[in-house]
């Protein structure tokens, strides 16, 4: 079992990502101990410099007292984010450019 942390950015207000919490579900049946984090986004800012260097400033490594395993992020700010095992995981991306393709 591998403690997992997903990462999200979100709109404050506003339902995470179905995927973001599907993904959860399947790594919990599967028997890993996984929460979310999430930081708030401002879509409508112009400079997202400061959002960025919040989830660089992150040290996820270990939380509590306890080891962090693997962060998977999701979104792009959350992609700032140091910890030596980080998996970056873009759902529906695939799906968008096979459709492009025609696929």
């Amino acid at each position: 079992m591998a403690r997992i942390l997903v990462l999200q950015a979100r709109t404050p207000f506003t339902q995470p990502p179905v995927a973001a919490r599907e993904l959860i579900q399947e790594l919990r049946a599967e028997g890993h101990e996984v929460d979310l984090i999430e930081l708030p986004h401002r879509p409508e800012a112009a400079d997202t410099s400061d959002e960025l260097e919040r989830w660089r400033s992150l040290d996820l490594s270990t939380v509590c007292g306890t080891t962090v395993d693997l962060v998977i992020a999701t979104c792009a700010n959350s992609f700032e984010v140091t910890h030596p095992n980080k998996v970056i995981w873009t759902p529906g991306a695939t799906t968008r450019t096979w459709n492009l393709k025609g696929g």
